[in-house]
């Protein structure tokens, strides 16, 4: 990528390095990861915060998994189930056998 400046999210430093450390990477490799990093701008967020989330990832998976993060939880005012056939009833999904989109 000569003469084009690499740009990652802080999250994705933190997910090269999750996933290193979840495969077992030796020193060697994980160093030639951290020098690729290096050749490139991190998005801003601290480095240090960066490994210590890979790091609690690593640790949470002895826990069976890490926990998901709150803003991936359902709204407690959202209803249990709401499946494809209610969205498709109520005309929020159109596509093949619904009346609504391309196909037979």
């Amino acid at each position: 990528m000569a003469g084009n400046q690499v740009f990652l999210a802080a999250v994705t430093v933190s997910e090269l390095r999750y996933g290193a450390l979840v495969a077992g990477w030796g020193d060697s490799r994980r160093g030639r990861l951290e020098e690729a990093i290096k050749a490139t701008t991190v998005v801003p967020v601290s480095d240090a915060l960066l490994t210590a989330t890979a790091k609690l990832r690593v640790h949470g998976l002895s826990f069976g998994d890490a926990p998901a993060p709150s803003c991936q939880q359902r709204p407690p005012s959202l209803p249990r189930r709401l499946g494809r056939r209610a969205r498709i009833r109520r005309g929020e999904v159109a596509g093949p056998g619904t009346g609504g989109g391309v196909g037979p």
